[in-house]
């Protein structure tokens, strides 16, 4: 499973963690393929907006998983 989801439609970009298991939390690949993924939306001309969202109904993100 993609700990990072990510998709653009019509300039408006969706970042979604994806790890509900664990309320979210980052751990070290997750941490990493978001930031990759925002360095990708920081240099897509073509991108308006980032909306950065999770998974899952009970929490954003939790935090760092230890």
């Amino acid at each position: 499973m993609d700990e990072i989801l990510y998709e653009v439609t019509n300039g408006v970009g969706v970042l979604m963690i994806n790890r509900p298991e664990a309320r979210n939390a980052f751990n070290w690949q997750a941490q990493a393929r978001f930031a990759a993924v925002v360095d990708e939306a920081a240099a897509d001309d073509d991108l308006r907006v980032l909306i950065i969202t999770a998974v899952g109904e009970r929490v954003f993100a939790s935090g760092g998983d230890l």
